[in-house]
């Protein structure tokens, strides 16, 4: 798309998002929008959960997310937008799903108070939490083939794993 620029940025690594940021301020000045999106999606039941497993998913879904969030507001102007991508993993109790909805019951929460935070800055904060999405990452998830198919039944009003085409700004997303 025209007049957009996709720059690459190991999101669980606060020196990383530091240095995005810098260098999207030396060259464009400023970010109008930031859409955090960057995490991982790894399911394990409560006795499988090792202390890696853990702080992998909250290095990367809730620390990385915050830090690029705060290191970004330093160099967008007021009326600037943040959109997050959470999940409803993060409001559902979905089983083998704790550690993950955690962390995306924690990017919602950072939804809600950095709206807050940087109202009189009139910098937007919206939160888009979507059902299952068939994409690359969701192969890597530790779900059985089927298993995420079953879950969006139980869990999606339209009963079904979702696209990427869905999920887009301005897009439909099938879940709440």
């Amino acid at each position: 798309m025209p007049g957009i620029k996709v720059i690459a940025s190991e999101a669980g690594n606060v020196a990383a998002t530091k240095r995005l940021v810098g260098n999207v301020k030396a060259t464009h000045g400023r970010i109008d929008v930031l859409f955090v999106n960057a995490g991982i999606s790894r399911f394990k039941p409560i006795s499988m959960i090792d202390e890696a497993f853990f702080d992998t998913l909250f290095g990367i879904n809730v620390r990385g997310a915050y830090f690029v969030m705060k290191h970004a507001i330093e160099i967008m102007p007021d009326g600037g937008s943040i959109i997050l991508t959470s999940s409803v993993s993060g409001a559902l109790g979905v089983a083998g799903q704790t550690v993950y909805g955690a962390t995306k019951a924690a990017v919602r929460s950072f939804g809600r108070t950095f709206a807050r935070e940087l109202a009189p800055r009139s910098i937007r904060v919206n939160t888009i939490s979507p059902g299952p999405i068939e994409t690359p990452g969701l192969a890597k998830a530790g779900m059985q083939p089927g298993q995420m198919a079953s879950i969006a039944q139980q869990i999606v009003p339209l009963a079904r794993v979702g696209q990427t085409e869905e999920v887009r700004l301005g897009g439909a997303v099938p879940g709440f």
